[in-house]
């Protein structure tokens, strides 16, 4: 990043050298130039060395308090994530909140910033795969209690099939003959007949 940083000197002006027609004689003093020259060169050679001084003091000096300020905010952010601003900025590009976590490691192991990151090709396929890997879990149905995905082991798809558990499971036939009969017994509370006189 290049910033203009007035540093408050004068640069002397080096003058031209006087121009001479053919024909005429040369009356420059050459001798006068050059030494004017070479004051003038010592004297920059002067400022060149107290100005790289200084700018090695501002690089070693420590950093003004806005600065590690601004230093520090920026590490809590990177360890707590992002603030308002960047989510606010990433949801309107068009990414969602369990995206952020993606965006941010892949800030880190870049040390790109956020548009950086969002206008990369390698990340915009990484976030594809992953929105497609999301979408087929959420088409994949859960496992629930349906007639198709009852296991042998369960009680409800041996009174759907409409028999009982082989021999070798004696606690599961037990339970099917006991939810039978407790299905007929709330099922047979009401005759099917009514009584008219």
């Amino acid at each position: 990043m290049e910033q203009d940083i007035d540093i408050g000197v004068e640069v002397p002006e080096v003058p031209e050298l006087p121009q001479v027609q053919d024909g005429q004689k040369d009356t420059t003093d050459w001798k006068a130039i050059a030494q004017e020259r070479q004051e003038a060169l010592t004297k920059m050679q002067g400022m060149t060395k107290r100005f790289q001084t200084k700018l090695k003091k501002l690089a070693e000096a420590p950093k003004s308090q806005g600065d590690v300020q601004k230093q520090n905010a920026g590490q809590d952010s990177q360890n707590k994530g992002f603030d308002y601003a960047q989510k606010a900025y990433l949801k309107a590009s068009g990414i969602a909140q369990d995206e952020f976590s993606l965006i941010e490691e892949a800030m880190k192991g870049t040390g790109m910033d956020i548009d950086g990151v969002l206008g990369s090709k390698w990340f915009q396929s990484a976030l594809k795969e992953q929105r497609e890997l999301k979408a087929t879990g959420d088409a994949t149905p859960s496992p629930t209690k349906r007639a198709g995905n009852q296991t042998r082991n369960d009680v409800d798809y041996w009174i759907a099939k409409g028999e009982l558990p082989p021999a070798d499971q004696p606690k599961l036939r037990q339970q099917v003959v006991n939810a039978k009969i407790a299905a007929e017994k709330a099922k047979n509370q009401f005759t099917d007949n009514a009584v008219v006189r």
